[in-house]
């Protein structure tokens, strides 16, 4: 996947050591905050997101690690040339 979390290493900044603080903080159910701690969450709602960048006072790009995926044998240019 070309997203990842980061929210472990930017509460870790702030002082917080572990997914329960996290949940203390935020106010996110334990469950959650242990996915979004680890980077395992496959989905964060907008309140969530929400939530995490008022109490971590962040901008919610800075919770995400973007890589592109690389596709084999494929750029965009290349899809572009057959349209019309």
């Amino acid at each position: 996947m070309a997203l990842k979390l980061q929210v472990q290493e930017i509460a870790r900044r702030q002082g917080i050591e572990n997914a329960a603080q996290l949940s203390k903080l935020t106010g996110i159910g334990m469950p959650s905050s242990y996915q979004l701690w680890k980077g395992t969450a496959k989905r964060v709602s907008l309140k969530t997101l929400n939530t995490l960048c008022n109490k971590l006072r962040t901008h919610p790009a800075i919770l995400f690690d973007y890589t592109p995926d690389i596709e084999e044998g494929s750029t965009t240019s290349n899809k572009r040339k057959g349209r019309k």
